[in-house]
Parts: structure tokens; sequence; C-alpha cells
């Protein structure tokens, strides 16, 4: 009886003791169940506003993009979904949290040629 006991305490304090798992990871996994890889700009925009985001989109056709390692791509071969080709566009859809259930701070998608590639995420208040 007092093992039981013991077994139960054990079990109810141990899961008392359980770590929240941080709130950019459940972002990251609610929005990767949004939005599907490759999505278009403007579809992304639309899952992201429905989720009460802000979204900007930020559209660039030569090497002066936000992050240099993305402005070495353009001109460079991709494979999109077993298709080469050449990379001319790199595009940002940023957007910012108001109300949304899920709480970051922003969202930052990275497109190349139209087709959602990357996710960034930061915590805290947007600055305004």
């Amino acid at each position: 009886m007092s093992r039981t006991i013991f077994l139960f305490l054990a079990v109810l304090l141990s899961a008392g003791c359980s770590k929240p798992e941080p709130a950019v990871k459940v972002a990251s996994r609610k929005i990767h169940e949004w939005v599907p890889v490759h999505a278009s700009p403007e579809s992304v925009r639309k899952i992201m506003e429905e989720h009460h985001f802000v979204c900007s989109l930020e559209d660039y056709t030569n090497s002066q993009v936000v992050d240099a390692n993305d402005g070495k791509m353009i001109g460079r071969k991709f494979s999109f979904k077993g298709q080469e080709e050449v990379a001319t566009n790199v595009c940002y859809l940023n957007c910012v949290s108001h109300g949304s259930d899920v709480l970051i701070g922003q969202a930052r998608f990275t497109f190349i040629n139209q087709k959602y590639i990357r996710l960034f995420l930061s915590e805290g208040s947007p600055k305004n």
C-alpha cells in the first residue's frame, strides 16, 4: 500500500516539474501547420492575417536584399519539387503578432522566386 502511494506521489510531483515548451517553439510548430512549404507570398499573407498578424512585403530582384546571404542566391540554380530553376527574386514577408493566439513578436518568411523556403521567429513586442 505505501509503495502505491509513493509511486502515485512520484508521478504527480514529476508531472509538475516539467518545463513548459518555449513560446518560439510552439509558434514555429503552429505556423508550420498553417503554412505549406513553397506557398506564395500572397497565400502566406492571407493565412497569417487570418490568424491576426499584420504583414508587409519586401521584394528584391538584385543582390541588395536585407540578408547578404540571400543576395548571393540571385542567379543561382535551385530545385523546387524536382524542377530546377534560377533564382531571380528574393522577398521577405514580415508578419507582426497583433492579438494572435501565437504569442511571438514577429515572423519573417523568406521566399525565392515567390516560393516560401524559410521562417525566422523573434520573441517580444515589435518596435513601432
